[in-house]
């Protein structure tokens, strides 16, 4: 009977084992630490693909984290590290990190305010055409491709360059708001001018 009992415990065990396995492979959905979310700004630090904005956060002048865990609500557009090193490139910057080591703070906040907008917009609100009010000042609006891809545009006004960052994950389980997970840094006038960013093709 107690060979039994062990065999029984040894393969609840296994089980638990092999399900903590699944659950960490990639494929492709934003994985999270094991800590309890209470804000936006949580979303953000909990997440490995956006290591790069949690630095941000950290670079930029004024205390955006503090308005993170504000009360809000807020919708966050977080760019990937894949977007940061994408933006890094084009300012002229081998890496993210380098980028802000270099940056003006002031101008790093100009860009993420443009990322953050008052209210609670999920997926079912980004229909097309919606103009989106940033925190910054300056607005972004919405596209829907003919893939039925969420899009949202930047400042970026040339019709043969890529304007639009992809939504690709929503996770709208902050308290204080939602994330949506974009592959492309957003960008106001004023910062691509400011940066010198050469938007042609």
């Amino acid at each position: 009977m107690t060979k039994f009992r062990t065999l029984r415990v040894f393969l609840m065990v296994f089980s638990v084992c092999a399900l903590s396995s699944c659950e960490n492979e990639d494929d492709g959905t934003p994985r999270y630490a094991v800590t309890e979310i209470n804000s936006v700004n949580d979303v953000i630090n909990s997440n490995g693909s956006l290591s790069s904005l949690k630095a941000s956060l950290t670079v930029a002048s004024g205390d955006l984290t503090t308005t993170l865990e504000g009360s809000g609500p807020f919708t966050i557009f977080a760019p990937s590290n894949e977007a940061f090193s994408a933006l890094a490139k084009e300012a002229g910057y081998e890496s993210s990190a380098a980028l802000l080591a270099n940056i003006d703070p002031a101008l790093l906040s100009t860009i993420l305010t443009y990322h953050v907008v008052a209210g609670a917009n999920g997926t079912d609100a980004l229909t097309q055409d919606k103009m989106l009010a940033t925190v910054m000042g300056d607005e972004l609006s919405v596209n829907i491709d003919t893939d039925s891809n969420i899009e949202i545009l930047d400042a970026t006004e040339l019709p043969q360059t890529s304007t639009a960052a992809i939504v690709s994950f929503s996770n709208p389980s902050a308290p204080n708001g939602i994330v949506h997970f974009i592959d492309k840094v957003l960008l106001p006038q004023s910062v691509i001018e400011t940066l010198s960013i050469d938007i042609r093709p």
